[in-house]
């Protein structure tokens, strides 16, 4: 740890401790415990930001993080593997998408954009040509339904494995700058400008863009993602004009 400045929020020694040191500290509380319960690592999709652009993703890709939080969710997807081998710990984990929906949380993308366009505010749009995987909550709420039944039924098909929890109906990846425009479809008094791009978002000068199949995934929990990026853009955008009032 670097002692020569204090350690704040977003620093690498803040990020570090607290995406590794929690994980370890559980697995060793749960390798102990006698009933052998199961413990769920609910990793970052984004963690796999590193490969070059056009990459397909699946179960089996390795992390190749471009960014200090991104290695810090692949250590931890790689130490509660160790666990499970190690010590027969039951861990699952789910490499969870950028999701959005009514009552996200503020700092969201799509949200964000949202409140601004409401609120008739330029935003500044950061990393505009990087691309993202939404998914719509209600779809990653039922692939948790779906994961909890596959535990109950055959857990054994889960335990040790990397699942993947991103897509929407077609799985269509975006751009941040093609997600504003669909956004300002629907609130046509949206305007932003272009901004820099965030660290690691740039892949050798090129901004992160991939392709995803998790058909392993989706086969094994019998899963489909049901809305279209449309779809849940206009429930979210509906939502949050009803409720702006908790945000502002």
């Amino acid at each position: 740890m670097v002692a020569d400045r204090p350690m704040g929020t977003s620093s690498p020694e803040f990020t570090a401790l607290g995406n590794l040191l929690p994980p370890l500290r559980l697995l060793e509380l749960v390798r102990r415990m006698p009933n052998n319960p199961f413990v769920l690592y609910p990793s970052s999709f984004n963690s796999l930001y590193g490969h070059p652009p056009g990459t397909t993703f699946t179960e089996d890709t390795l992390p190749s993080p471009s960014t200090v939080y991104g290695w810090t969710k692949g250590s931890a997807e790689l130490l509660y593997l160790a666990y499970h081998k190690s010590f027969g710990v039951k861990a699952i984990i789910t490499r969870v998408g950028s999701s959005y929906g009514p009552r996200g949380r503020s700092d969201e993308l799509v949200h964000r954009l949202i409140i601004y366009g409401l609120l008739g505010r330029t935003f500044k749009l950061r990393s505009p040509y990087a691309s993202r995987l939404w998914t719509y909550i209600e779809d990653a709420g039922s692939f948790y339904v779906k994961l909890a039944e596959k535990i109950m039924d055959e857990p054994d098909a889960v335990v040790g494995r990397v699942l993947i929890l991103a897509g929407n109906k077609g799985d269509r990846v975006v751009t941040n700058v093609e997600l504003a425009e669909l956004i300002r479809g629907f609130i046509p008094a949206l305007e932003y400008e272009l901004g820099d791009y965030e660290p690691g978002e740039l892949i050798n000068g090129k901004p992160v863009h991939f392709t995803i199949n998790s058909k392993r995934t989706r086969k094994l929990l019998n899963w489909q993602p049901q809305y279209t990026l449309e779809e849940g853009l206009a429930r979210t955008i509906e939502w949050f004009k009803q409720n702006l009032h908790y945000y502002v």
